[in-house]
């Protein structure tokens, strides 16, 4: 078919429509590209003044000599130190297959010694007694450090910390010598030894209150796992230093490791932040304004600010499911409800970033809360037993019954004058713990609580 003069005339007109058409479907991609890297440049410079102000308000301070001296101290058990920088240490294969010998059963005896309610507490098996007596001098030496030295406290900075290569320390030498230590006064309380029982509870205290000052998770579930041992033992013992009334009252809100994991969220971003930064070039602050522009230009067509995006949306989505399990009451959620609130709260559609563990933080959020009650349980015994030390009877009632720990919730306290007995318990008792997922080292909190005051004097 032969075309016309005028058809052909028509093809040879240029087709601005076309061209436009062609030109935005190139460059479309590139527009994309461009707005969406804006908007990350954007919600990273908002996240990273977040991220700073979080961090500035935490404590900061380098290693002392008193951390230095108890990995020393430590070190005469064969355990790691926390930070061996700077330190000439040799340890003993001997010493550490003594240890490896009966960790696991010191760990649980204690276990099923802070569990039980009340009563008698069983003697310690052998194998454990004759450990405690041959490293008795080493234990001594750390108990006297402890009472008599500052608090040891170990490197805390966070610029160091954003690195991804940094040695977090993960204080396990810590955790042992607390295990001796709370052994060493089922000892003496064996033993009939008050004095020496609360020279030992005093020295894991002030262990425990170095790491109750840092904001990491590995310190926070040290602490927790530590306080809930004492409070498990504290409830057998007689004579306890009235001090240790307030110390339980004030620490039942300090059990938690939420904020310790809102610290995690903040760190893993900061570190992914570096990390990112380090791929794209970036203009030094003095550097003339053409560099300055080039810099920017090849950030916003860089997919290094997609990774960025997606960390932000992650920490954010993170701190959301934080915020919402620390406002669930322990005593009527129960360990799969919090799992299913935090399995709610997702990331963007376009991040497949999942928010991590959902049934680790739930089973963590539900532990601490029993262990926040195992502790205001024995607040309220080392009261009644205060009480009857001054007037030789069990008190009626005992004051602030109301719990802190569960909404709505109150402690019944009854005392049989016939019997010469105490009994305390929860009114709504807990809905139950999940303990045999192997995620956290645990057990069962006891919520009631009898006994004779013929034993308990």
């Amino acid at each position: 078919m032969k075309l016309t003069a005028k058809q052909q005339e028509r093809l040879k007109r240029p087709r601005p429509f076309l061209f436009l058409i062609i030109i935005g479907f190139f460059s479309l991609p590139w527009a994309l590209l461009l707005t969406t890297g804006i908007n990350a440049r954007y919600q990273r410079a908002r996240m990273d003044k977040q991220a700073a102000i979080f961090f500035s308000q935490l404590p900061t301070h380098p290693r002392n000599l008193s951390a230095k001296q108890f990995d020393l101290l430590a070190a005469e058990f064969s355990f790691a130190p926390n930070d061996p920088t700077h330190l000439d240490i040799q340890f003993s294969e001997e010493n550490a297959n003594a240890y490896r010998a009966i960790e696991l059963l010191l760990s649980e005896f204690l276990r099923k010694q802070a569990a039980t309610p009340s009563g008698i507490l069983e003697d310690i098996p052998p194998e454990l007694k004759q450990y405690l007596d041959s490293y008795s001098t080493q234990l001594r030496a750390i108990q006297t450090h402890l009472l008599e030295q500052p608090i040891p406290e170990w490197d805390l900075t966070y610029e160091y910390m954003v690195d991804p290569y940094y040695p977090f320390p993960g204080f396990f030498n810590i955790r042992s010598v607390q295990e001796l230590l709370l052994l060493s006064a089922l000892d003496s309380h064996h033993q009939q030894k008050p004095a020496e029982m609360a020279a030992t509870l005093e020295a894991s205290w002030r262990l425990n209150q170095t790491l109750l000052q840092r904001p990491d998770l590995n310190a926070q579930l040290s602490v927790s796992t530590v306080a809930d041992y004492q409070a498990g033992l504290l409830r057998h013992f007689n004579d306890v230093p009235e001090i240790w009334i307030n110390r339980l009252e004030q620490q039942q809100q300090q059990q938690s490791v939420i904020a310790a994991h809102t610290f995690e969220t903040w760190l893993l971003y900061t570190i992914q932040q570096h990390s990112l930064r380090a791929t794209v070039y970036q203009a030094e602050p003095t550097a003339p304004l053409g560099d300055k522009l080039q810099s920017t230009i090849i950030y916003w067509f860089s997919p290094t600010y997609i990774m960025q995006l997606k960390a932000i949306d992650t920490a954010q989505s993170t701190h959301r499911a934080l915020e919402q399990l620390s406002g669930l009451d322990v005593c009527t959620t129960t360990q799969q409800a919090a799992e299913q609130q935090l399995s709610q709260e997702k990331t963007a559609d376009w991040n497949q970033t999942r928010i991590g563990a959902p049934q680790l933080l739930a089973r963590r959020w539900k532990v601490t809360g029993d262990r926040a009650l195992n502790l205001e349980l024995t607040q309220k015994v080392l009261q009644a037993k205060q009480h009857l030390r001054e007037h030789g009877t069990w008190p009626e009632e005992l004051p602030e019954l109301t719990s802190t720990i569960c909404e709505n919730a109150r402690w019944i306290s009854t005392y049989n004058a016939d019997e010469g007995t105490l009994s305390l318990s929860l009114d709504k008792p807990p809905l139950p713990t999940i303990y045999n997922l192997g995620l956290d080292p645990g057990h069962p909190i006891p919520f009631e609580y009898t006994s004779n005051q013929s034993t308990a004097r």
